[in-house]
């Protein structure tokens, strides 16, 4: 070992310094500077000096020497040809195990994977004495190949694979990581690489070949696979400077009894390209699989069949290997309206499919983690479906701020017995309630001065004898029906006369952000007074009256009536719906009893109707419209909540009547206002319009269109009797109009 020691003046000639005596450290076995490992230093090879030496100790039976610049300003490292190991007993006994040439790049990385653990090698750096020998400084790291994954790294969510992702390095060389220090991932063939310029975008390269023998780079790690249920994913991509391979296996394999199986091949035709710049783009590939025997190893590797004989190559990033199963999350309590959380599973596996349900209140029922917002509570039920299986789990959402949560097919009467006064239990006031889907009214009940918050398309439904009044009690407490949030909107109130419903909403009562607003049908006895509608697609509805139901508990006042209130929107409504309400009331067959003289029209009286909460519709009725006030119907001009088509029609009114005079068809003493038409009739044989006053200045200024109209009828028809005076139009007072 003694001529290795020897130093030979470079192929220029003798150096212009003395060659170094062989005491110096590092120029022979016995000067050799001892490496600890970890720990990267630099070194100086002399001018003319051919040989460095250095000793250590295996910590492993797996090691690694990477060597490269002094710095990443540096000069580059060049000159080395080839590491050579021996077994050190001491310097007369030496033993050698490698001889590896390398190539004259910047960075030469050397693995050694045939050591004993704590034994003594030497290590020695040659260069080429054929050519120039610069004195040239340098680093080095020796270090152990495969990294135990450190103390505090967790696997996340049930990850059976430490450090799927590939992000965690031993230690950094200069710019760049070498390759393969990585916990707990192996070469199972070849010499593939962990590639990346920094921890985020590290990945795993591979590449096959089948020429004259096969050569290909694989990488394996161990695992504990049992019988069950399990997703596998990764991430994977091709070069795009070479094919993929024919398939990229992934094989469970057990060493105990020297088996495998293929769990999951992906196709090589599947596999897209990356781009070239960091980071790069993968494509996330998972299956579900059921083993029914144990894994200890998993093993990653390109394969190609006989015919192919192309260089392919193919990166892999981010293995994953989880047991299946769910965890829904926490509950959650959403404290008011305006709150919004998060819900779902803090794990979320790749590969499988997650819904919601219900779906009310949430941002996206199809995703595992949506927010959940508005007038919300109960249980939600997060189902997770797999190739393998299908998992439900369940929270619950608790919703603050109300007295009562009211839940979907709860009635007046279980409500009652909670929080009736105790003086009269059918009678509630100056509560809040949260109804979430339908509440269903089905006893005399009283409701003062409450408010009820209704979830995204909630109902109420007043029948099998359920008799409402509701009402406020002045301005400031107020009845409330609203929706949680000003741009959600719930459905109606629903009161059926022919299955026992009657209501009566009176003085200081709001309604709003309702699709369709009280609808009364079918004989229900309804007093609609001094209500606010706002943002409301229809606010009031009386259809297919023939005959009445009577209220065995109430007064059976007749007329029915809407009086007093005012129907307007905003600009919720628009946002929601892209329009404004055409119609705020419908009136659709309502054709009582001529005979019986309790049986009296519909009054529609005082009133104040916005052209953006929409008009009056009459159809087939006999009803009463009288000193209401209709202002602002045109489809353009200033002061619009956004610029939706709004209603330029005050009245519309098709059908005939079935009564003559007085419970026929009246329209009398209205005022109309800025509008660009006042009433369009169609169809009808018996009415009387008289004492209305119809100002179109507004409508003049804004529109334009062929000029604003206060009437237009068509196919309209006198009575049968000529002589008879039963339909009238007169006395009606018209300003500013075209026609």
């Amino acid at each position: 070992m003694g001529t290795f020691a020897q130093f030979t003046p470079n192929a220029a000639g003798a150096p212009d310094e003395p060659i170094p005596e062989p005491e110096v450290e590092g120029a022979s076995c016995e000067t050799a500077i001892v490496l600890e490992k970890g720990s990267i230093e630099t070194y100086t090879f002399y001018e003319g000096q051919e040989y460095l030496y250095f000793e250590f100790t295996a910590s492993s039976d797996s090691m690694f020497v990477v060597t490269g610049a002094e710095s990443q300003n540096s000069e580059p490292f060049v000159g080395l040809i080839a590491y050579e190991v021996y077994l050190k007993d001491d310097c007369e006994s030496l033993t050698q195990i490698y001889n590896e040439s390398v190539d004259d790049s910047t960075m030469h990385y050397f693995e050694m994977t045939d050591l004993t653990e704590e034994e003594s090698y030497l290590l020695v750096l040659r260069r080429d004495l054929n050519e120039d020998l610069p004195e040239v400084t340098f680093s080095m790291l020796i270090e152990d190949i495969y990294y135990n994954c450190p103390q505090n790294y967790n696997s996340p969510c049930g990850e059976l694979i430490k450090n799927h992702e590939f992000n965690y390095f031993g230690t950094t060389f200069g710019s760049m990581s070498p390759f393969q220090v990585i916990c707990d991932w192996r070469v199972h063939d070849g010499t593939p690489q962990i590639k990346g310029l920094g921890i985020p975008q590290a990945f795993a390269y591979m590449y096959m070949e089948r020429s004259w023998f096969v050569d290909l780079e694989a990488i394996e790690t161990s695992v504990n696979i049992t019988p069950g249920d399990y997703i596998l994913s990764l991430d994977v991509a091709a070069t795009g400077t070479n094919p993929p391979p024919d398939e990229l296996r992934v094989i469970g394999r057990n060493n105990t009894t020297n088996t495998e199986q293929i769990i999951y091949a992906i196709q090589g035709n599947t596999i897209q390209p990356s781009t070239t710049t960091n980071p790069r783009t993968f494509q996330t590939k998972a299956i579900c699989f059921s083993p029914t025997q144990t894994f200890d190893e998993l093993i990653i590797e390109p394969y190609n069949s006989q015919s192919n004989t192309a260089y392919c190559d193919v990166y892999v990033n981010n293995v994953s290997l989880r047991n299946i199963s769910l965890d829904a999350g926490a509950d959650v309590t959403l404290n008011g309206c305006s709150d919004e959380k998060t819900i779902g599973p803090d794990c979320v596996l790749p590969g499988v499919s997650y819904s919601w349900s219900p779906t009310k209140g949430l941002s996206d029922p199809n995703i595992p983690n949506p927010t959940i917002s508005g007038a919300q509570s109960g249980t939600y039920t997060l189902t997770m479906t797999s190739a393998c299986t299908t998992i439900t789990d369940q929270i619950n959402v608790n919703f603050s701020g109300v007295d009562e949560v009211i839940p979907d097919g709860q009635t007046s009467t279980w409500l009652q017995n909670i929080h009736g006064n105790t003086l009269s239990s059918n009678t509630i006031q100056g509560k809040k309630f949260l109804v979430q889907g339908e509440f269903i009214i089905d006893s005399e009940l009283y409701i003062n001065w409450c408010e009820f918050i209704m979830a995204e398309g909630a109902k109420i439904t007043i029948a099998g004898g359920g008799d409402l009044d509701f009402h406020g009690g002045n301005s400031t407490t107020r009845a409330i029906i609203r929706s949680c949030q000003p741009d959600k909107f719930w459905d109606g109130i629903y009161v059926s006369g022919s299955a026992g419903g009657h209501a009566d909403f009176r003085s200081h009562t709001v309604i709003r952000n309702s699709i369709n607003g009280i609808v009364f049908e079918d004989g229900s006895f309804g007093h609609v007074g001094n209500v606010k509608f706002v943002n409301n697609g229809t606010s009031v509805t009386f259809k297919n009256y023939s005959s009445m139901h009577y209220m065995q508990n109430g007064l059976n006042a007749m007329p029915l009536n809407i009086q007093s209130c005012e129907f307007s929107t905003n600009s919720y409504f628009t946002d929601e719906f892209g329009y404004l309400p055409t119609y705020a009331v419908k009136v659709i067959n309502f054709h009582l009893d001529p005979n019986n003289s309790h049986m009296q029209p519909l009054l529609v009286k005082w009133n104040t109707f916005n052209g953006t909460g929409g008009g009056l519709y009459i159809e087939n009725s006999n009803v009463v419209v009288q000193s209401n006030g209709f202002h602002g119907f045109y489809k353009t001009g200033p002061n619009l909540p956004g610029n939706p088509s709004r209603s330029d029609l005050a009245i519309r009114i098709k059908g005939s009547q079935t009564v003559s005079g007085s419970k026929g068809l009246t329209i009398n003493s209205n005022t109309f206002n800025n509008c660009y038409f006042g009433i369009e009739a169609e169809d009808n044989f018996i009415y009387r319009i008289k004492s209305n006053t119809f100002n179109g200045s507004l409508a003049l200024l804004s529109e334009t269109g062929p000029g604003t109209n206060f009437l237009k009828m068509s196919n309209n028809f006198s009575d049968a009797d000529p002589s008879t005076t039963q339909n009238q139009i007169e006395n009606n007072t018209i300003k500013n109009v075209e026609k």
